[in-house]
């Protein structure tokens, strides 16, 4: 499976569109459009088969210590699970309900120093985002604590920087050709838009085709990303 890189598929789009000579569309331009692509690509697949972007993380635990920042490139929060190994002892962390959920947090910090690992997510400003609350607080340094979790397709900003979600390299390179198409006022805008839509279709059915067990339903209710217990 290849995985191009910016540089080629704005090679390959300004070779298409005969732009290698021309500045109308300057390179941070056509950036701006492959990234758009991305964007509306990812939104597919997460709706669709959202396993696709699944990811693991090691959380470096510190003794006495709660609050953890979730992955840098975590999508919308979503935490699939979060597993606690220390040689025998391996179990699922579980989030703390909504339910009395602040009521139980009090009761842990305040005498369940000795129960199983919970945890709790709280969005606070003021420690740059979105923090994973461990309760009780690590009462150890380790990295015995793993997050899986769905994380965000790559934004391109180098040359070097290579497109991650190579099934649906052609649709990002067409969305850039629409885009570039549009501002220039071309005539073959309306035969380009169509053929996008054609690999619009396609993505959703190479995704729809990739759901395990041949589940094939966009799933509605995504609560379980929000409550393990």
């Amino acid at each position: 499976m290849t995985y191009k890189t910016l540089s080629e598929i704005r090679s390959e789009v300004k070779k298409a569109l005969d732009l290698e000579e021309e500045s109308f569309i300057p390179d941070a331009e056509i950036l701006l459009y492959i990234n758009e692509a991305i964007d509306i690509a990812e939104s597919e697949i997460h709706k669709i088969h959202e396993d696709y972007f699944l990811a693991e993380s090691t959380v470096s635990l510190v003794n006495g210590t709660s609050e953890y920042a979730l992955p840098t490139n975590i999508y919308a929060n979503k935490i699939r699970s979060v597993i606690y190994s220390n040689g025998s002892e391996v179990y699922e962390v579980n989030r703390i309900s909504k339910l009395n959920s602040f009521i139980e947090v009090q009761q842990v910090r305040s005498f369940g120093s000795s129960e199983r690992y919970q945890y709790m997510l709280k969005n606070d400003s003021a420690n740059d985002g979105v923090e994973m609350i461990l309760l009780p607080a690590s009462r150890e340094t380790s990295t015995n604590l793993k997050i899986w979790y769905l994380r965000n397709s790559n934004r391109l900003s180098i040359d070097a920087d290579k497109c991650d979600i190579p099934e649906f390299y052609h649709f990002v390179t067409q969305y850039t050709k629409v885009r570039c198409y549009e501002k220039e006022g071309h005539p073959q805008h309306t035969s380009a838009v169509g053929v996008l839509s054609q690999l619009r279709d396609q993505m959703v059915q190479t995704l729809t085709g990739m759901v395990p067990d041949d589940k094939d339903q966009i799933p509605l209710d995504l609560t379980h990303y929000q409550e393990h217990s």
